[in-house]
């Protein structure tokens, strides 16, 4: 067993893909945000997410499809060329703001 101290930590992927296409890339990753936020429980408000750039236009998409607006809060997490964080914001329904208007 080697000893290393915490400098000298090295990062592996958990689950290697067999190939590094682009496009497989950016389908999985949309995939797992779909998955996010489509089973996020209804308490959940806001999740962040740091993302490929080239994934922006459908996340936007998908966030859409599934009640939530995105965000780049460009100023506190500054887009790098390759990823960018972004912000999904549940979007309030006609049914909860019946029902605080009920209150």
């Amino acid at each position: 067993m080697d000893s290393t101290t915490p400098g000298d930590a090295e990062f592996a992927l958990v689950l290697a893909f067999d190939t590094d296409a682009p496009e497989f890339v950016r389908g999985f990753e949309a995939g797992t945000i779909h998955k996010a936020l489509s089973t996020a429980d209804p308490n959940v408000t806001a999740l962040g997410w740091t993302i490929h750039t080239s994934n922006l236009e459908m996340a936007l998409r998908i966030g859409a499809a599934t009640g939530f607006s995105m965000e780049v809060p460009g100023e506190q997490y500054p887009a790098l060329d390759e990823w960018t964080h972004v912000e999904f914001v549940r979007n309030e329904t006609e049914e909860s703001e019946a029902v605080e208007g009920d209150e």
